[in-house]
């Protein structure tokens, strides 16, 4: 955090601990609406661990997690790599970003954004049930689904026969740059 001793009084850190986990918050104590500072973390954590991440205005980024997970940005990306276990993650001006090394029955996935694209890297060996829905994009898949239902904007199936795990995937606005190919828009999923 950069010190600037007129605004500094205006950020509070907050930490929290208790038996089930640790919540670390920051308070903005505001003048005429704006607080004109901000904090960035870098919180290591368990490799076995349950995360919860709420943020305003910023973005999201995880690493090497197994657990069950929810992460939540309002305006800002939200990026997970190398990651196992449930996932829920929603953003409304921000592009998600997902690798999943391992994924067990009955883990669900659940991405959503409004304005931003969503990449899901799923192990090819995923059983799963797929809900997949964008309205101003593509749907556009490596791994090998079979097609329930299928239209230009919505994609109903399953991965490897299906299973007790379901994917969702949602976005209004999707756009993404990726591989050297070439541009394309909506949703992807890829081989982890």
């Amino acid at each position: 955090m950069k010190r600037d001793p007129v605004r500094l009084d205006r950020i509070e850190v907050v930490i929290q601990e208790s038996t089930t986990g640790v919540l670390v918050k920051t308070i903005h104590h505001r003048k005429w609406g704006s607080s004109n500072g901000r904090v960035s973390y870098a919180i290591k954590v368990p490799r076995d661990a349950d995360l919860r991440i709420r943020t305003t205005n910023g973005r999201v980024i995880t690493d090497g997690v197994n657990g069950n997970h929810g992460l939540r940005s309002v305006n800002g990306s939200i990026s997970a790599e190398r990651m196992a276990g449930s996932m829920k993650t929603r953003t409304t001006n921000g592009s998600i970003d997902i690798e999943l090394t391992r994924l067990n029955a009955n883990e669900d996935i659940n991405l959503k954004t409004v304005n931003g694209s969503i990449v899901l890297s799923l192990p090819e060996a995923t059983t799963a049930d797929l809900d997949v829905t964008t309205a101003n994009g593509r749907i556009r898949s490596d791994l090998p689904v079979t097609i329930g239902t299928a239209s230009k904007r919505k994609l109903h199936g399953t991965l490897n026969g299906g299973g007790d795990t379901r994917v969702r995937v949602s976005t209004v606005n999707g756009q993404r740059q990726h591989l050297p190919a070439g541009r394309f828009t909506g949703l992807f999923y890829r081989r982890a």
